[in-house]
């Protein structure tokens, strides 16, 4: 073989029907801009139409806190003193925590949906509701005795047993919460926000 024909084996490629070389096509720089819009834009319809639900769910959530406020409010400083005490308690012992190991579980439902292993995606809701409902049940005892941790750290025992009173009637939040939070991170990771959208 040649010199001559060595080096053409190594030039670059010539298109069929056309004398130019092949190079990656150039794309203008106003349809480079005009496409990174709409990619933009539709990343954004994407992201909206799954975090806009959970941002009601959220709001209802929260919604629920402040109306019981209100109300404890016009029954006396006490009782509001009890009800704010005992709802702070129940976030710190309870709520955070059954949401906090709830997240746990969005990367791997997550990763799993995206694997299409929906067996292991069925496995790890129904392992984080059993888990969490375990964990409810310390919850629950550590609530039925708060009275007398409040009265330990020298708080008044009128304040203490509403607080008290004020957890037990939050008591049927923690199985609830139990199935929710897994529920919520199981659809949130198949981007099903709605009930039109089909289950795997």
């Amino acid at each position: 073989m040649s010199k001559t024909s060595k080096l053409e084996s190594f030039g670059p490629e010539v298109c069929e029907g056309c004398s130019s070389k092949t190079s990656e096509p150039k794309v203008p720089e106003g349809c480079r801009s005009k496409t990174m819009t709409q990619s933009i834009v539709h990343e954004l319809k994407l992201q909206m139409r799954i975090g806009l639900p959970l941002v009601v769910m959220n709001l209802l959530w929260f919604g629920k806190i402040t109306t019981t406020s209100v109300f404890l409010g016009h029954q006396g400083k006490v009782n509001l003193a009890g009800g704010s005490l005992g709802f702070s308690f129940a976030n710190v012992t309870g709520f955070a925590v059954l949401y906090g190991i709830s997240a746990t579980m969005e990367p791997i439902c997550g990763q799993a949906f995206g694997a299409k292993n929906f067996k292991l995606l069925h496995k790890t809701l129904l392992m984080a509701v059993l888990l969490l409902l375990l964990i409810s049940i310390p919850i629950s005892l550590l609530w039925f005795n708060v009275h007398k941790i409040l009265i330990a750290f020298g708080l008044k025992e009128e304040i203490s047993f509403i607080a008290k009173r004020y957890l037990i009637y939050l008591l049927p939040d923690l199985p609830v919460l139990s199935l929710l939070c897994p529920l919520k991170a199981y659809l949130s990771s198949q981007g099903v926000t709605s009930s039109r959208k089909s289950l795997h």
